[in-house]
């Protein structure tokens, strides 16, 4: 695999090391038990260390973070040694599915995954060392970090996450699976839920 096409956006991976974007054995294995029976890994990309999880953007304090600076001594050491126990190299893993965040550690293996529709926004900053890719999901924000060496393709990962997210919403809008999708969109144009143009457009999903 050399060149992927996804959400027409092409990624070329002709540059990076294998290692970059080729899931491991061990780590493959356990994502090939943890996918659904009709999802399929589209990209998988190495960040630079573990995922971080910050949290609810209502200031709870998730099991992600470590070392806040009101925990009593003991809560320190159990946070240390939990990400000692999980520390170990990030992976992306983009399916047509949802989106998941997987680290294998040297005791265990931590993954946290969103389906499109449950994602609310993304943000992407550029560092001088490492770049930040920032999912906002549900009541958690998750960061995952990538090194200088494969942002030709991380830098791209917004646009394809945005374009699902999209795509994930105007599925929701065209109601229950179970009901005719086509005839909605009539009774929707009909009461003047939609122009004409929306019902051109989300007639083509279909």
């Amino acid at each position: 695999m050399t060149k992927v096409q996804i959400e027409d956006i092409e990624l070329d991976l002709t540059k990076l090391n294998k290692k970059l974007y080729e899931l491991p054995k061990k780590v493959l294995k356990y994502l090939n038990d943890y996918l659904l029976p009709d999802e399929d890994i589209e990209l998988s990309l190495r960040g630079a260390w573990g995922t971080e999880r910050r949290g609810s953007q209502t200031g709870d304090k998730a099991s992600g973070e470590f070392l806040f600076f009101d925990q009593s001594a003991a809560t320190k050491a159990f946070r240390g040694y939990q990400w000692l126990i999980i520390w170990g190299y990030s992976w992306l893993v983009i399916t047509n599915k949802r989106l998941i965040m997987t680290t294998k550690g040297i005791m265990t293996t931590e993954t946290r995954d969103f389906t499109y529709d449950k994602i609310s926004s993304v943000d992407y900053e550029k560092g001088f060392l490492t770049d930040r890719l920032t999912i906002h999901a549900m009541s958690s924000v998750e960061d995952i970090f990538f090194y200088k060496n494969v942002v030709s393709v991380s830098r791209k990962l917004p646009a394809i996450i945005r374009s699902r997210i999209d795509r994930a919403a105007k599925k929701t809008e065209l109601g229950p699976p179970s009901e005719n999708p086509l005839k909605i969109l009539k009774m929707r144009l009909a009461r003047g839920e939609i122009s004409k143009e929306e019902f051109e457009d989300l007639k083509h999903l279909l």
